[in-house]
């Protein structure tokens, strides 16, 4: 190889590192969620002016990026919702599959195994509480009539609709318990991310308990979602020191509450969970785009015909990017 042609290659290199084509990146897809934005507002209609009440919350919002609606879910409510994810605890069949974090942490393994098996998934959370991180439901629409309630709350879905510019529609739902353990923690539940599945992508994160610094709080990077840095879209995972190295410590927001407290965050902008070390964390999200996602968990998430039948026009149409069910035998796998 020439000296010429190491040169050349030093300079591409360079460039490379540089991410010049990532302002390209960037414009294609706001381009595009605009298309899919404009193409939603053209076949369901358009937002109704917001309601004045939300008028403060919407405005931290779109300046932070999170807005934080405290006791918004009645304390009935929610201990209705604990219940009906404590029945799902022991059913292997209610749930998506449960890893075997600590095995995975022991042998180095970057990928997911098989995860744990029916009997000891039967055997109950205080049996596997030691090898997990979090157990998820799988179509907790389909399952847990509560979550149904509070995914088509009006009020969050009043402030999805004008902070997206459309009408919002609901395609995603996790329903999780996330345990006290000394196993490590792995993945995008626990390293800062921005969500790639869409321009604009809103959630709706409902503790189902108190969390305070050591409950495990959802964690923030104050206005990431208007400011990223270069290289944002080739590197997914981010480690708290590099997201604080980028943005400074006092951007990085944990977000504590009491049971029935709302956060309602753009996620496209930095986030992770923070593993609970004093208590256990019980928490509802539920994502709000304008769009089928892109590359989602939830190709198809699954809504009860009897609780689809009981929504207004305007819940219905937060519902038409959702597969309308039957039953809960009629769920497809997780």
């Amino acid at each position: 190889m020439t000296t010429e042609t190491q040169s050349v290659r030093a300079r591409l290199r360079h460039l490379l590192a540089r991410r010049p084509l990532e302002p390209i990146v960037v414009a294609a897809r706001r381009a595009d969620y605009e298309r899919r934005r404009v193409q939603r507002r053209i076949r369901v209609g358009r937002v109704p002016s917001p309601d004045p009440n939300l008028e403060a919350a919407l405005a931290d919002l779109r300046r932070d990026g999170f807005v934080v609606l405290r006791g918004h879910t009645p304390l009935p409510v929610v201990e209705r919702l604990r219940e009906e994810l404590e029945a799902c605890l022991t059913m292997p069949t209610a749930l998506e599959t449960v890893q075997d974090d600590a095995a995975r942490a022991a042998s180095g393994q970057d990928r997911p195994g098989p995860g744990l098996d029916a009997e000891e998934i039967e055997a109950g959370p205080e049996h596997y509480r030691l090898r997990t991180n979090t157990v998820t439901v799988a179509e907790p629409l389909l399952r847990c009539p509560t979550v149904c309630e509070l995914a088509f709350d009006p009020t969050t879905l009043a402030l999805a609709d004008a902070y997206l510019r459309c009408p919002a529609a609901i395609t995603g739902a996790d329903l999780r318990r996330s345990f006290v353990n000394d196993v490590p923690g792995v993945g995008d539940l626990y390293k800062f991310h921005s969500d790639a599945n869409s321009a604009r992508l809103l959630k709706c994160f409902t503790y189902l308990n108190d969390v305070d610094d050591g409950g495990g709080p959802f964690l923030y990077v104050r206005d990431s979602h208007r400011h990223r840095p270069p290289g944002w879209t080739r590197q997914y995972l981010w480690t708290r020191d590099e997201i604080v190295d980028l943005y400074g410590a006092d951007q990085v927001v944990a977000v504590t509450g009491r049971a029935g407290d709302v956060i309602i965050a753009d996620t496209s902008g930095f986030h992770t969970g923070s593993k609970p070390r004093t208590q256990d964390r019980s928490i509802l999200v539920v994502n709000h785009v304008v769009h089928k996602e892109l590359n989602g968990r939830h190709p198809w998430l699954q809504l009860p015909t009897e609780a689809f039948e009981r929504l207004d026009p305007a819940q219905r149409r937060a519902a038409d990017l959702l597969r309308i069910a039957p039953t809960v035998g009629d769920a497809g796998p997780a």
